[in-house]
This record gives C-alpha cells, sequence and structure tokens, in this order.
C-alpha cells in the first residue's frame, strides 16, 4: 500500500483543494481584560481593620486571655474585620476573626506601625499597651472556591489558648534550640513514623507467613510419597506436551 491509498478518505472530498486561511485571515478571538477591582473575578478586598475593642457579638474571653499571658506577657487580644465585594456584585460582606498581637519593646527593634483602635482600659478587667506586631489570626480551613477569603471562624475559646503556648513554645528557644527541634520534627520525625510503619507491616508479613506454613505444612504432611511420584510426573509430561 502506498501513501496515497493509506490516507484515502481522511481528507473528505468536500475539503481536497481547500487552500488554508492565512493567519490575517483568521478570526480574532476576544477576552474581556480584568484590570479594575469592578470586573476582577471572585471577591475583592476592601481592607483589613483591626482593634483591640471586643466585639459586642464575639467578645474575647478574659480567662483565656489570663491564661496566654501567662505564657506571653505582652500578648493583647485584638478583632481583625476583612471587608470584601462579592463576586459579581459590589455588595460588600465583612469577615470577623479573632486574633493576638503582641506590645514589643525591645531597644533598637523597629515594626511597621498599623492602625488598631484601642478601648478605654482597663478592658474586662484587663491592662494592655496598643500591639506593634500582630502574632496571628485565628481561623480554620479556607474556602476551597474561594482561598482568598479568610478561614472559618472559630471561637476565643482553648484552641486559641493552645495555638498561642505552641507557638510560645518556640518563641522561647534559641537559635540552636529552634534548629534542633525543627530538624527533629521535619526529618527525624517522618523518619521515625515511616521506620515504625515498616517494621508493623514487617510483623505482619511474618505473622501471615508462618499462620500460611502452619496450615501448608499440614497438608504437605498429609500426601503421600506416591501421590507426591504421581503428582511430579503428571507435571513433567505437562511440560513435555508443550
Amino acid at each position: 500500500m502506498n501513501l496515497a491509498d493509506w490516507s484515502d478518505g481522511i481528507i473528505p472530498n468536500s475539503m481536497l483543494g481547500v487552500v488554508p486561511s492565512s493567519p490575517q485571515e483568521m478570526p480574532t478571538a476576544y477576552l474581556p481584560l480584568r484590570d479594575s477591582p469592578d470586573n476582577a473575578r471572585g471577591y475583592r478586598e476592601v481592607g483589613t481593620f483591626y482593634s483591640c475593642i471586643p466585639d459586642s457579638a464575639y467578645p474575647w474571653d478574659a480567662d483565656k486571655m489570663r491564661a496566654i499571658r501567662e505564657v506571653i506577657p505582652d500578648a493583647v487580644p485584638m478583632w481583625v474585620q476583612w471587608v470584601f465585594l462579592r463576586p459579581d456584585s459590589k455588595e460588600k460582606v465583612v469577615f470577623g476573626r479573632h486574633a493576638l498581637g503582641r506590645a514589643i519593646k525591645e531597644p533598637g527593634r523597629e515594626f511597621l506601625p498599623f492602625r488598631c483602635s484601642m478601648p478605654t482600659m482597663p478592658c474586662q478587667g484587663l491592662k494592655f499597651e496598643r500591639p506593634n506586631r500582630i502574632w496571628f489570626i485565628h481561623e480554620g480551613d479556607r474556602n476551597r472556591d474561594y482561598p482568598d477569603i479568610p478561614g472559618t471562624f472559630l471561637p476565643f475559646d482553648d484552641t486559641i489558648v493552645h495555638r498561642a503556648k505552641e507557638s510560645a513554645r518556640y518563641m522561647q528557644m534559641s537559635e540552636k534550640e529552634f534548629r534542633e527541634q525543627m530538624e527533629k520534627e521535619l526529618i527525624e520525625g517522618p523518619r521515625e513514623e515511616r521506620r515504625r510503619r515498616r517494621e508493623a507491616l514487617d510483623a505482619d508479613l511474618a505473622a501471615r507467613d508462618k499462620d500460611f506454613h502452619s496450615y501448608a505444612d499440614k497438608v504437605l504432611d498429609s500426601i503421600s510419597d506416591v501421590e507426591r511420584k504421581e503428582y511430579l510426573a503428571r507435571t513433567t509430561r505437562a511440560k513435555e506436551l508443550r
């Protein structure tokens, strides 16, 4: 078969002799350029606002805050509000989340200032200074469809106390201690976990092998020499016939 016979029918007869259009003659595709917040996809951030004034609906818990300040005395309770425009509209939506800041005083160390509303002191029985650093924002998992908006709301409860204490554990380490701890958690820990899983797998396979042999050995012991010779003879004949 030559090439002409092989390609017969691949190109419809109606297309034979048709000259394709040049790039200049081809139609152009148009896609609107999203070059402003008004036509951007998804949620559009308007601004982020920080405050140490307890929210009227979700105030921070003074007892939980005292427990946090036992570990980090300069910790400050905060309330963060993110303002966004909803997708494909100009309707505003506000996300409120608890957070912790710090009022750090270290000579020679400068922090970028940020606006933060302060309450009249004392506030809920506590006194604290204006924070100059955002420690962390207490939020849950992010939305898969809109990962740019804040994570799910988490209350000011034991979860924020636990997170603060875990974070403070690293903050109180020296550089050498922190590096050794990271190596232990990120390198040695996973390596030890793989070793344990491998040992468990080997032990499981050894147990399965032992159970099999305990059964197979009994079956083999019950087979007579005559039956074994007959089986070997049959398998030998089957190989010769192939």
